[in-house]
């Protein structure tokens, strides 16, 4: 029961509809943190957070590729890719959508 608890916690973690819809992930993805960081926290989020949306439409990956002002990291492109081929998407992928399914399971 307590690992349940725990479990439904970090779900509601990782799913955070923060501004704009942007989960921990995009926030993440954004910063640029060491690809460790990343890869630790896609094995503790639920596969399918890699396909969250924010509200204008972007993934992680997205964040991870766009922003003008840092380098892209490589390899937390790669560690995104690779979870995205586990992961199938929901039919609605958005980051608000995500948390409702995972309250109500």
């Amino acid at each position: 029961n307590a690992i349940k608890r725990h479990q439904e916690a970090l779900s509601e973690l990782c799913y955070a509809d923060t501004f704009s819809g942007r989960t921990a992930l995009h926030i993440m993805c954004y910063w640029r943190p060491a690809p460790q960081v990343i890869d630790k926290f896609l094995t503790m989020a639920t596969p399918e957070l890699v396909w969250a949306k924010t509200d204008a439409g972007e993934t992680a990956l997205h964040m991870a590729c766009s922003n003008a002002t840092r380098m892209a990291s490589a390899d937390a492109v790669e560690l995104i890719l690779k979870a995205a081929a586990h992961a199938k998407p929901s039919s609605s992928s958005s980051a608000s959508s995500s948390a409702d399914a995972s309250r109500s399971s």
